[in-house]
């Protein structure tokens, strides 16, 4: 798939009160395999990245003149044995004969992604769920999250209790143009890998509330219900023949339920044991400093499979240093 060929890896080395960690922990270990299976199957290059604390950036501003020759060597260890797994890593993957390398800086984890993202464009980033950072955030909390509304590539959240092998594909549609781009990317990967895709819209029904408040008989709302499910299934078949899947995806894979999108996404991933969930994550239009969608938002956290989730194309990181890239560039 030649959508992916510069793929980044968010790496965690800390765990507990350990700045770096002899072994990696779960979700780093899954992003690494997954990434190293992807690169194998795609030929994609890899940078594996890490972000050591803020705290090492501390200069005798912060620090009493007397500590900092210690704090000085305390850094230095930190930067060694983070490149010492940094490269173990790295033997690791060219080992399986992919391409990599490795890199770190000091920040904020989410946004020196993002900064790595914009300043050398890759065009995938991959990162481990559900890892308790060590100041007690976990990956799909609040950093996660503004990683997942910030960062301008796709992101693919690997879940440590999944094969890293992609056997089994979810595609979430709401017509959008990033779910479009989902289901496009969706179906490559389903071709390449050979696995099976599922694709699935939730219909929803926004006046049936209001509809009963004011006591509309109830052959109407079946009337109503009827309607809306149509010009679904009608929208969701033209998706389909647009993107070539109509021979691809049989009946017994196409999921057009009724109720709320985040209930229909969970119920159907664990229903059919899929590896790979692919959704749209942006709800509003526009080029910048978009919004993740609700559904997106609600869902990620809670699926026990790993997740790629897509931006629409025109996507512009609204952290400041990407204006700074783009003025660089003009």
């Amino acid at each position: 798939m030649q959508r992916f060929r510069n793929v980044l890896v968010g790496i965690d080395l800390s765990d507990a009160d350990r700045l770096v960690s002899s072994e990696l922990s779960p979700s780093s270990r899954a992003a690494v395999d997954q990434a190293i299976w992807l690169a194998k199957e795609t030929g994609a290059k890899v940078t594996f990245f890490t972000a050591l604390v803020p705290c090492l950036e501390l200069g005798p501003d912060y620090v009493d003149v007397n500590l900092q020759p210690h704090l000085t060597a305390a850094i230095e260890s930190v930067r060694a044995e983070a490149n010492e797994a940094m490269k173990t890593i790295v033997a690791e993957a060219r080992a399986a004969g992919v391409e990599a390398t490795f890199s770190h800086s000091c920040g904020t984890g989410w946004i020196e992604l993002c900064r790595m993202v914009v300043e050398e464009n890759f065009d995938l980033l991959i990162v481990g769920s559900h890892k308790r950072h060590l100041l007690g955030r976990v990956m799909l909390g609040s950093s996660g999250n503004k990683l997942l509304r910030k960062c301008p590539c796709p992101v693919w959240v690997v879940s440590p209790h999944h094969s890293v092998t992609v056997r089994s594909i979810l595609v979430a549609t709401d017509f959008t143009e990033a779910s479009d781009l989902a289901v496009e990317i969706a179906k490559s990967l389903t071709e390449m890998f050979g696995a099976q895709l599922h694709v699935l819209y939730a219909v929803e029904y926004p006046h049936m509330l209001t509809y009963k408040a004011i006591n509309i008989p109830a052959e109407y709302l079946t009337d109503y219900r009827f309607q809306v499910y149509r010009e679904a299934k009608r929208e969701f078949d033209s998706m389909l023949a647009r993107y070539g899947l109509t021979e691809l995806v049989g009946e017994d894979n196409r999921h057009l339920v009724s109720g709320h999108p985040s209930n229909a996404i969970l119920d159907t991933a664990e229903s059919k044991n899929v590896d790979l969930v692919v959704m749209g994550s942006v709800a509003r239009s526009g080029l910048k400093g978009l919004l993740m969608g609700n559904t997106a938002e609600s869902v990620l956290p809670k699926l026990k499979c790993s997740v790629l989730a897509i931006k629409p194309s025109g996507f512009v990181c609204p952290l400041k240093f990407a204006e700074e890239v783009a003025m660089a560039m003009a």
